[in-house]
């Protein structure tokens, strides 16, 4: 049988890359709806929209968690 731990870690390797997968293609419909309107212009500063943002930061999140797991190989 399985190790426990390792089908956890597998678990979890497979919903940080569902989670990538899905917060990617949410940026990419953004960026796709996104015109200059849709910016917000602080400090002379273009920023995203909030759903950009928050995709972004989404990416970034799962992106650090499928590192921290491949880094680490399953333990028995």
């Amino acid at each position: 049988m399985a190790n426990p731990n390792l089908l956890d870690q597998i678990a979890d390797l497979s919903a940080a890359t569902q989670i990538l997968n899905s917060s990617v293609e949410a940026l990419i419909s953004q960026w796709k709806a996104d015109g200059a309107e849709s910016q917000i212009l602080e400090n002379g500063v273009l920023l995203p929209s909030k759903a950009s943002y928050d995709a972004h930061k989404t990416i970034l999140g799962a992106i650090g968690k499928i590192q921290e797991l491949v880094s680490s190989p399953p333990s028995d």
